[in-house]
């Protein structure tokens, strides 16, 4: 069975023709909502529970993106699986409030690997793996094992204008056959939850004020 990585910090992890070539499609996305609908996010999808705005399919992205995903994760765990990610823009026009909690992630089924990179920004945000925390800064990344070790980032005031964009990463060893048992989600929900108070009136009050649940995985 597969087990949870060390956190480890990939900095300059995309070459600028990578780089461009995500920004070449997330501005073609925007293009096509601007001419059709006057809105550039329309074609996007509003997770308002995190106050981002998200391209959730890949599949449209060139196929050197996630290449450079596969190899990187090669890196990290043995025979990784098909390498799924999405792009996505944290910002008030989101409809609320940027937020990320203290969560696991459930949408591996097995023990999973997540990697998350900062794109552009006009602003800085931290991100913790439990307790270690990254200052991330532009084409840096950050990968972990989302669905064992709890990860977060402290609240952040955004302004109007202001956006913070990321790449998150996913896949699992293809040799990994146990799928882990719904007990384990309910461990990681418990632990999530004591992460949570530990900095409900520190680093987290504005997570809370906008309802946090119990069910932390997400």
């Amino acid at each position: 069975m597969s087990e949870p990585i060390v956190p480890v910090r990939i900095d300059n992890i995309f070459t600028p023709e990578e780089y461009s070539a995500i920004y070449d499609h997330v501005n073609d996305v925007m293009a096509k909502g601007e001419r059709d609908h006057n809105d550039k996010y329309y074609y996007m999808t509003k997770l308002t529970n995190n106050g981002f705005v998200a391209i959730l399919d890949p599949s449209g992205f060139p196929s050197i993106v996630q290449e450079k995903l596969q190899k990187i994760s090669a890196q990290l765990i043995d025979s990784p699986s098909g390498v799924g990610f999405l792009w996505a823009r944290y910002t008030l026009d989101s409809g609320d409030v940027p937020t990320l909690m203290p969560h696991c992630d459930k949408s591996e089924k097995f023990v999973g690997l997540y990697g998350t990179v900062q794109l552009n920004s006009n602003i800085d945000w931290d991100f913790y793996v439990e307790e270690e925390k990254f200052e991330m800064k532009n084409n840096s990344s950050v990968w972990f094992t989302g669905t064992h070790q709890i990860h977060w980032r402290p609240d952040k005031k955004f302004n109007t204008n202001d956006y913070y964009d990321i790449l998150l990463a996913q896949t699992h060893s293809s040799l990994d056959t146990n799928p882990l048992p719904e007990e384990h989600y309910v461990t990681m929900d418990h632990k999530a939850l004591d992460f949570a108070n530990r900095y409900k009136d520190t680093l987290l009050k504005n997570g809370f004020a906008k309802n946090y649940s119990e069910d932390g995985c997400q």
